[in-house]
């Protein structure tokens, strides 16, 4: 075992290396990665064998398990940045076998097989990663921060995601609460994902409140315009729509279907022409027949003072904000800078008063 040890510490360490090799000709390089991966292969199907043979060498298993995991690791996520699906796949499909208590390997394989379209095995590998992460609270309480809970976070959070692709949006709402109600940065957008679920499903008042609660984006503020719409509460949705406007003009153009040429108020992907196409075209459900909230927005948008706000918006805004100390804070603190909240209230009670004349 020791001998076959050092034999996979070896290569393992030449073909981390290898890419850092300049002077080696293609066909060369491609010839020594192959023989390579094969030796490491090889040692650590040669191991597994002798440890199910019952060798006794506890240090020498320890370093092995170790070793074999980092490897199969290694090589799963080099093939998951190559986007070489089917390989990631093998490496992983291994180190789950291997280590089943590890969450690692079953997040990365749920990973992948989201990414290869199988929304169903996803959901089952991210069960399994939730399973294996499960922790351990201290005092009857989980600190959710801690760097050894983020496994179970994140299996949590992929299991959700492939349901809500299953449209099994019932088990996945759950997920997103609990996601949510952690205080957890990384996982701020759950409570989005609830808001969604619950719009979809007629919980308007409940989805109100999701998006109230949720990141300020430019998803939050046009859906929380339109339940505010659905719910009656036209002045609200009113005011909603103007920063919605600000947050992001070229959702109201995909929307609305007009062609106008006009620059974003803030800078950055959320602000962009690909944000809009990838929010109208993942929210066409919701937004479908909903022939009177858009002639609504519309009804913002073209009103003379609102049209004036936004214009004063684009000029004091743009990738300008950049140099400001709030854009470290991101886009609630651009839509602060840009925007007061007594003039949006006056713009949206004029808006209504025009839209009931």
């Amino acid at each position: 075992m020791k001998v076959l040890l050092e034999i996979l510490d070896d290569a393992s360490q030449l073909l981390a290396a290898l890419d850092r090799i300049d002077d080696l000709r293609p066909e060369t390089h491609q010839k020594l990665k192959v023989l390579l991966e094969g030796l490491c292969e090889e040692s650590t199907r040669l191991l597994r064998d002798e440890q199910a043979e019952g060798a006794e060498a506890p240090v020498s298993g320890e370093r092995f398990e170790r070793r074999c995991r980092e490897w199969l690791l290694q090589r799963s996520l080099e093939a998951l940045a190559a986007q070489n699906y089917d390989r990631a796949l093998e490496y992983l499909e291994q180190g789950v076998e291997t280590f089943p208590e590890d969450p690692e390997f079953s997040n990365h394989l749920g990973l992948v097989h989201w990414e290869m379209g199988d929304y169903a095995k996803a959901s089952q590998c991210y069960a399994q990663a939730m399973a294996a992460a499960f922790p351990v609270a201290a005092d009857g309480e989980v600190d959710w921060r801690a760097p050894e809970n983020h496994d179970y976070l994140r299996a949590m959070e992929g299991r959700a995601l492939t349901l809500c692709r299953l449209n099994r949006h019932e088990e996945a709402l759950p997920l997103f609460d609990a996601l949510a109600n952690m205080n957890v940065v990384d996982y701020d957008g759950c409570r989005y994902m609830a808001g969604e679920i619950r719009h979809m499903t007629g919980d308007i008042k409940g989805a109100i409140e999701d998006y109230r609660l949720g990141p300020v984006e430019p998803a939050s503020l046009y859906n929380l315009a339109l339940a505010q719409f659905t719910d009656g509460q036209t002045e609200a949705s009113a005011g909603t729509f103007i920063r919605a406007f600000v947050s992001n003009i070229h959702v109201f153009h995909l929307l609305s279907g007009r062609q106008v040429d006009a620059e974003s108020c803030v800078p950055g992907y959320l602000g962009s022409r690909d944000y809009a196409g990838d929010f109208v075209h993942a929210c066409a459900d919701l937004w479908e027949g909903c022939d009177e909230a858009v002639s609504f927005m519309e009804t913002c948008f073209d009103h003379p003072l609102v049209e004036a706000y936004l214009a004063q918006c684009q000029e004091d805004g743009g990738d300008a904000m950049l140099e400001h100390e709030p854009a470290a804070q991101g886009q609630a603190s651009w839509l602060d800078a840009l925007m007061d909240q007594r003039s949006v209230a006056g713009l949206a009670e004029s808006v209504v008063k025009r839209f009931n004349s």
